[in-house]
């Protein structure tokens, strides 16, 4: 059996209502004066209000600052800093989706270490290595991860999307906060989530991980079940409590086994249109799970066992593979995912795709693929 490492950080806090103990947990970490990053909808809905009543309670100082609009950006996050940190905060809170959280870690890798976010991009880079903490997560959405995994995407000065490295101290994750989402941000969200685990299971024959496997299966499986009934039915907080916990386990899966160019893909389609992350990971997700499924046997088994398929034998593996595919497409289809044809993106850019992603600094933290099968994948999936 092949050495893997069990790299679980941070302490994970889950549960309806698990959000009411941030002050304790605060408190317990010496905290005094504390910084909340939130989107705007948790000060238009009253949650910071109530945080802010838990914090006083617990005899903590809170100031705040509200996100701006989209993913961070390094000139936003260096506005952020700016303004915080004399502010001499001794513990900080990313309340909100992944650009809340993602803001919230990267200001804490300024606060820490100084300078500009522009001088810590890049997945592979090792710069900075002092740490802020505490450093709290509570997503407020089903699907970044970003609560667990140790990276925040970021884009440069230069419009580039890439990451930056800085870990949590705690997460809390609470479904509560994610009962009135919309639908397009359910779907979004739930899809990245899924992404994170299929992408996980396509390193399996580089990177053996029998817990990642563990943990990307049960992913896959709950957002099968559970996506396609909180996109119906928004109110149904059984399935807002399961997609929060598929959530939290693509989280760990990304920082487990990291993922692979489905991910790299959403970010050259972010860059090109500008789209929410969701969207772009779906289109890479087409690509990777018809990649998997024709040229990755151990991918195909587990997918299949995740879908509750059985597993098949080396003889069953090309039907099994159409099943999956066709599985995935029905599910993204459910929720209102279009193809790239569908978005109205030439098939020419996946060439200038294909060619941008080799250079892509994920593969210094991952497997790079066939880049051959990689460009024929996008093609695929071009009208899925």
């Amino acid at each position: 059996m092949s050495i893997w490492i069990n790299d679980m950080n941070p302490v994970t806090l889950f549960g309806v209502d698990s959000r009411l103990e941030l002050s304790k947990k605060m408190k317990a970490f010496g905290g005094t004066k504390t910084l909340i990053f939130a989107d705007e909808a948790m000060f238009r809905l009253g949650f910071m209000e109530e945080l802010e009543k838990l914090l006083q309670a617990e005899g903590i100082d809170l100031v705040t600052y509200q996100v701006e609009a989209g993913e961070p950006s390094a000139p936003k996050c260096d506005k952020a800093y700016k303004l915080v940190k004399e502010q001499k905060v001794d513990g900080v809170v990313g309340l909100g989706g992944g650009a809340a959280m993602d803001t919230a870690k990267i200001v804490c890798k300024l606060l820490a270490n100084g300078g500009k976010a522009d001088d810590y991009m890049g997945y592979g880079s090792a710069a900075g290595p002092n740490k802020f903490s505490p450093l709290i997560m509570m997503p407020t959405t089903s699907g970044t991860g970003s609560e667990v995994n140790n990276a925040a995407v970021c884009e440069s000065s230069e419009g580039e999307k890439g990451g930056i490295f800085h870990s949590a101290s705690l997460a809390i994750v609470d479904p509560v906060y994610t009962y009135g989402l919309p639908k397009s941000v359910t779907a979004n969200t739930g899809i990245d989530a899924l992404g994170h685990a299929t992408e996980n299971l396509f390193n399996t024959a580089n990177t053996p991980h029998l817990m990642s496997d563990t943990l990307a299966m049960q992913c896959i499986s709950l957002v099968f079940k559970w996506l396609p009934v909180v996109y119906e039915d928004g109110t149904n907080k059984e399935a807002r409590m399961w997609m929060s916990y598929a959530a939290l386990l693509g989280g760990y899966c990304l920082r487990l086994r990291k993922l692979t160019y489905g991910h790299s893909m959403a970010n050259q389609l972010s860059n090109r249109c500008h789209w929410p992350h969701g969207l772009g990971a779906s289109i890479g997700l087409a690509a990777v799970v018809r990649y998997g499924t024709k040229s990755i046997p151990e991918f195909t088994r587990l997918t299949a066992q995740a879908l509750g398929y059985g597993n098949p034998s080396d003889d069953e593996l090309p039907a099994m593979g159409e099943k999956i595919v066709e599985a995935y497409d029905k599910l993204q289809k459910s929720v209102g995912m279009k193809s790239l044809r569908e978005r109205g993106i030439e098939k020419k850019f996946i060439e200038k795709m294909t060619e941008e992603i080799k250079k892509d600094t994920k593969w210094r933290v991952s497997t790079p693929p066939d880049f051959q099968l990689m460009k024929q994948s996008m093609y695929d999936s071009y009208d899925y």
